[in-house]
């Protein structure tokens, strides 16, 4: 069971679209997993493989489904979705594929990458969402909070709290 989702995970980070797509064919029952399979679409996202995201989007892997990022210390893992790494990364043109494709901006991602204007925006328009769990995360329940503190934002963790954040929810 493993194996096969490595080799796709190798496939996925160094852009071998056609030996990733050729695997997938064969073995159709991998996209099944939708936990692995989320792991493969972030390795694409997280090394800007643009091409590679395109076409696992094409296969029906979901472009809004989170999966363990890791980043320095291995204690350290948030789940985040594939657009939020690729942005992390610095990679625009398989950001923008993902947005093109159905993923979505959200509060979660504004507080990670420490979109102040965007945190602030999306709690004008909806209140709540400064201690509402992270919709794309069914694994852990995180809230724009946890990914302002993992992301390091300070400013963003301020006016999180300032909007009525609430630590241990």
């Amino acid at each position: 069971r493993i194996r096969p989702f490595r080799v796709l995970k190798i496939f996925a980070s160094k852009g071998e679209t056609e030996n990733l797509i050729s695997e997938i064919r064969t073995h159709p029952a991998l996209l099944g997993d939708p936990i692995e399979m989320a792991e493969v679409m972030q390795a694409a996202a997280m090394k800007g493989r643009t091409e590679t995201v395109s076409a696992l989007i094409e296969a029906g892997v979901d472009s809004n489904r989170t999966a363990h990022y890791k980043e320095g210390c291995i204690i350290q893992s948030l789940m985040l979705t594939p657009l939020c790494v690729a942005l992390v990364k610095g990679h625009a043109a398989t950001a923008d594929c993902l947005r093109e494709r159905g993923a979505v901006y959200d509060i979660f991602t504004a507080a990670y990458l420490g979109d102040l204007s965007a945190v602030s925006d999306f709690l004008q328009e909806d209140p709540e969402l400064v201690n509402m769990d992270d919709p794309a995360n069914d694994v852990l329940q995180t809230t724009a909070l946890h990914h302002a503190v993992y992301g390091g934002q300070i400013d963003v963790v301020g006016l999180l709290f300032k909007k009525g954040a609430v630590v241990g929810k």
